[in-house]
């Protein structure tokens, strides 16, 4: 938080520009800006709500099935993300 006092300090007191603060600071001029421009620090983040309803919830299990199975198959004939998709869209 001293950094971002600092850049704010340099900014509004001494005058200095923001490619100034990023010569001697070596902050990025958008982070630079950033601090400049944030009102409250304090502000929480908001943090993205969970979907309530997956769209493969009806299909976990036979997926669970299919990668358990190739567990025992050869290499090359296991299940790719392209595979299980296609299969998918063919059921």
């Amino acid at each position: 938080m001293t950094q971002v006092h600092g850049i704010r300090k340099q900014f509004f007191e001494k005058g200095k520009t923001i490619s100034q603060i990023h010569r001697e600071t070596g902050f990025g001029r958008k982070t630079i800006r950033a601090y400049i421009t944030k009102q409250d620090f304090n502000q929480e983040v908001a943090v993205p709500a969970k979907p309530l309803f997956c769209s493969l919830e009806p299909y976990k299990a036979s997926i669970d099935t299919w990668l358990a199975d190739d567990k025992n198959a050869r290499k090359k004939q296991r299940h790719t993300a392209k595979r299980v998709f296609d299969r998918l869209n063919k059921a």
